[in-house]
């Protein structure tokens, strides 16, 4: 009897290792429907990827760009001796003064306001203030950005 016990445990033994390793097998191999599912996956993360690399070069022309503005925001505007003794008027200097922004929405008033300085002389001396002011900022400025682009 125990021969025959321990035959049919070692029976028991082989299949139950065939049974692992065809579960085993079956479990771990790939079908078509799985190939399908790692190809999508692969896709999905290449596409991904994609539209993240095209938003960081978006947001770094972006950047870019509002660093220019800010820059030139900086500068400030400059009324040259011959901007003023110009015959073209105060128009083109008050121009200046104006924001590039809104400078297209002002421009059918200028012939209105320079109608307005000629009639309110006083006017003008705020203006020649406004200009002295502008320029003394962008002389302020310049010195400290050459100073702390030579560091």
């Amino acid at each position: 009897m125990e021969i025959l016990s321990a035959a049919l445990i070692l029976v028991a033994a082989i299949s139950i290792g065939f049974s692992c390793v065809f579960i085993a097998r079956n479990r771990g191999s790939i079908n078509k429907h799985s190939r399908q599912r790692i190809k999508d996956y692969e896709n999905d993360i290449k596409y991904l990827g994609d539209i993240n690399r095209n938003d960081a070069k978006d947001y770094r022309e972006e950047i870019l760009r509002l660093k220019g503005v800010a820059n030139r925001l900086k500068q400030g505007t400059e009324i040259t001796k011959n901007d003023v003794n110009s015959s073209s008027g105060i128009g083109p200097i008050i121009m200046k003064l104006i924001p590039n922004k809104y400078q297209r929405i002002l421009e059918p008033f200028i012939p209105k306001v320079e109608s307005y300085l000629i009639e309110h002389p006083e006017m003008l001396g705020n203006i020649k203030d406004e200009i002295l002011k502008a320029n003394s900022k962008q002389a302020q400025v310049q010195p400290e950005a050459q100073a702390t682009n030579s560091l």
